[in-house]
Parts: structure tokens; sequence; C-alpha cells
């Protein structure tokens, strides 16, 4: 046994492995004399293939299946907690490490980066004060936002927290600066200088049943020379009984846009009968760098509500879900020919638990939309006996019409998932799927059939403060 004193470290692992198995996407071509005009631009194959022909060009372009190729992806995480190392002083870190083998692994790209510090700080935790210095993140109503740099959390009292925090800019879920080649594939114009972001956030709450919470943040250019982004964003929940009221806001002070506004009503009328009714208005945002924008994106008004209902000791729930949508005028489109500018979407779900061990649960769903459709339903049969594990028959079937493509596409898929406790900080987690494509009313240019299967081994390896006891894990 190593002991060390007062110290303490705490690991958590998650030993990742996903195969798939498919038939990727290729660029083919046809001569353009073998082809059908069907417009200006677009052509038929003789095998009812629509192609895209720019003027001029002898050859049309489309894409088909390529031949059958898998892919086997590996990851490991790693989380890593110590303290010990003086009065209200820890470490904390995120670590991943990837890999990729077979014929497909172009089909992961992150597989190029073999290993990311997703977070890695010091902090010091001495009420009323919160300090952290390191690679961390942000979540808000902005979003979730990485940075190099310092946060502060201040509470000078009970009912009011301070929160600022400033340093480099990373991409999203990448971990890497603004100016990193992993951009490149994206965006056509990535940005060439980092940048370093600012913010705060007041929350307030005046009693037990309310919160409010402000934030600002602006992203500049490291040099200062150009602005990438100012926004600020704002929330408030309050309960009253049975009924709770609340909002969220975010306001792009560049363009001088609300690009999300909502309100929302929880009503609880009866015993476990709850609903949820909301208005949204949505714009899209997007970052002053990228030449996104630029194209004057539409955004839309949206009325949604859910309600739902369990029985005693939820052997049966039941919920049923809809909603409308509006989008903006496009100024596109021919006066004989409108284009539709609304949406709609219903759903509905349910569970029974007949026994203690066992559980069905299913769900349905269709959602209307400008120039597409998609609809899905899932049912899943589990069986739990106690907290070893889990063992589900999982099957799913959806449809998807892309956005003015003339046919229909459905996928069936069906597998099992589980998971075994074999330790007390020892759990393994699997599942494996079959994905079967049809086509009705489309030429066959696409084979989406696929086959998947993923493995999980999730670890934990420490101590209490007190020590560290290199053998047997325990729970704290």
């Amino acid at each position: 046994m190593l002991s060390l004193g007062a110290q303490g470290v705490v690991i958590q692992g998650s030993s990742w492995a996903q195969f798939l198995d498919m038939r990727p996407l290729l660029t083919d071509s046809v001569p353009i004399g073998a082809t059908d005009s069907l417009s200006t631009i677009l052509r038929r194959t003789p095998s009812g293939v629509i192609t895209n022909c720019a003027t001029g060009d002898t050859y049309c372009y489309y894409l088909r299946s390529a031949p059958r190729a898998s892919l086997t992806a590996l990851m490991q995480d790693l989380d890593v907690t110590a303290w010990g190392l003086g009065r209200g002083i820890s470490v904390h870190a995120q670590l991943r490490g990837r890999t990729a083998e077979g014929d497909a692994r172009d089909l992961w790209p992150q597989a190029r980066q073999t290993f990311d510090v997703l977070s890695a700080y010091v902090e010091y935790d001495r009420q009323p004060l919160l300090a952290r210095l390191g690679r961390q993140w942000v979540a808000s109503g902005l979003g979730m936002f990485n940075f190099d740099g310092a946060s502060i959390d201040v509470h000078p009292i009970r009912e009011i927290g301070l929160n600022v925090y400033g340093g480099g800019t990373l991409i999203q879920g990448l971990d890497r600066p603004l100016g990193a080649a992993a951009l490149s594939p994206v965006e056509d114009i990535p940005p060439v200088d980092k940048s370093f972001l600012v913010g705060g956030q007041v929350q307030i709450r005046p009693s037990a049943n309310g919160v409010m919470q402000v934030q600002y943040q602006r992203e500049v250019r490291n040099d200062r020379g150009a602005l990438y982004s100012e926004r600020a964003a704002a929330n408030a929940e309050f309960r009253f009984g049975p009924l709770s009221v609340g909002g969220d806001a975010t306001r792009d002070f560049a363009t001088e846009t609300f690009n999300d506004a909502a309100a929302h009503v929880t009503f609880d009328p009866w015993h476990r009968v709850t609903s949820r009714f909301e208005f949204r208005h949505y714009s899209p945002y997007f970052d002053l760098w990228t030449i996104w924008g630029a194209f004057s994106p539409v955004g839309y008004n949206e009325g949604s509500g859910n309600l739902a209902w369990a029985s005693p000791g939820a052997r049966l729930t039941l919920g049923v879900s809809g909603g409308y949508r509006e989008y903006g005028n496009t100024a596109t489109g021919v006066a004989f020919l409108p284009l539709r500018n609304s949406g709609w979407r219903v759903g509905a779900n349910g569970s029974l638990r007949p026994a203690d061990d066992w559980t069905v649960q299913g769900s349905y769903d269709m959602d209307i939309n400008f120039g597409a459709s998609s609809t899905d339903g899932d049912v899943a049969v589990r069986w739990s006996p106690g907290d070893r594990g889990s063992l589900a028959l999982h099957g799913t079937a959806f449809q998807n019409i892309y956005e003015f493509t003339v046919g229909e596409g459905r996928v069936y898929g069906a597998g099992l998932e589980g998971a075994l406790q074999l330790h007390a900080d020892l759990r393994l987690v699997g599942d494996a799927m079959l994905y079967r494509h049809t086509g009705r009313n489309e030429p066959t240019m696409a084979d989406w059939n696929q086959r998947r299967a993923s493995v999980r081994l999730e670890w934990r390896v420490g101590g209490e403060p007190g020590g560290w006891t290199v053998g047997p894990v325990r729970r704290p």
C-alpha cells in the first residue's frame, strides 16, 4: 500500500471501441450527352439519377456508393482529480486519446488528432472564492466555450454569484486554437490569427423559487484588429406553486439581432400530470470571422407544447408533443408557385413496466418542414435485474425525404444493447445494430445499409482524502 497522507487522487476512465461497416459515397461522372435535360442545371442519367451539370462542362457529376469498407475507432478518456496539494487547492484534467483502423479510417477525421487535452486546470476553492487557471470551458445560454485562461467565481452573499473569465479562444469541441488547420475542411476562409475572449456572468437568486442570470461575452483577434463576436444572454425561471414560468434570450450586438428569444410555461395541474408550452423566435448566429453570415439565413417563429402522465409508481407513462413553425420571407420562388414557409411536428411516447425487472418503451415522431420531412419510430424491451446490469432488444425505423427530393428512403434497424456491473468501480457497456435501407420511387444510387457495434469499459481508481490505495478500488 502506498500512502500519501492527506492527499488523494481519483482517476476515472472510459475505454471505448466502435466498429462501423458501410459503403461510403464517392463522386462519379457521366457525359452530358448521355443525360436527359430536366432544367437549366439538373439532368437525369439513364439509370434515373439526378445530376448537377454546370454550363459549358462536358460531364455531369453525382454521388454514388463506393465498395464496402469498415472502420474500427478506438478512444480512451481519462478524468484525473488530485487534491490535498494545499488548503483548498486541487488539480483537474480530462485527457483523450484516439486512433482508428480499417480501410475507411478517413470517415473519422478526428482520428488524425491522436491526443487532446480537453481540460487541465488548477482550482482554488475557499468560500466565497472559486478560482481556476488553465484549460477549461464555460457553459451558459451562449453555448459552451473552451479557452486557455482564468476564471473567478465570487459569492459575496448567498443570493448573488459573480463570475468573470478570459483567455485564448479554442475551437468549440476541438480544444485547438481558431487558427488551427482543423477548420480548413469546414471553412473556406478560416481565421488565420488566434483570438481571446473575455466575459462575465451575474446570477441572482431572490428566493428559493426563482433565479435570474445575465452574461456578456466578447471575442477579439489577438492584435485587436478585428472583432469576432460580441454577445449577451439572459434567462430567468420562477415557480408559483404548480406553475413555473421562464424565458431565455441571446443578443448579437454586432448585427443588432436577437438570435434566440423564448418564453415557456410549465404547469402541473394534477398529481402525475405535467405540461410545458413554449414560444420561440430563432435566427441563426454566426461569428464574424466566418462567411456563412453573408448568406442572410432566415429564422423562424415556433410554438410547441407537450403533455405527460405517469401512473402510480410510474408503471405506465404516456406523453404527447407537437409544434408549429413559420419561417421568415426568403425572397425566393415564383409568384405562381410560392415556396412553403411553415412546418409542423408531432410525437408520442410511452413506457410500460409489467414487472420490476422488465420495461417496454416506444416512441414515434413526425417532422414536416420546408422542402423535406422525416418520420421515425423506436421500440425497446429492457430487462434490468437489479443493479448488476441490463439487457435490451432495440428496434428502429425512420424515413427521410431530403430537400426537394422526389422519392422516399426508409431505414430499418434492430440490435441488442446491454450493460454489466463487473465491480463497484468497473462497468461494461456494449451494443450492436444492423441497419437496412430501402428506397421507393427513387433511383438506386446509394446503399445506406450499415453494421455497427461498440463496447465501452468504464472504470475508476482512487480513494478518499486521507490516503490513496494502490490495489482494490474504493468508493468515497
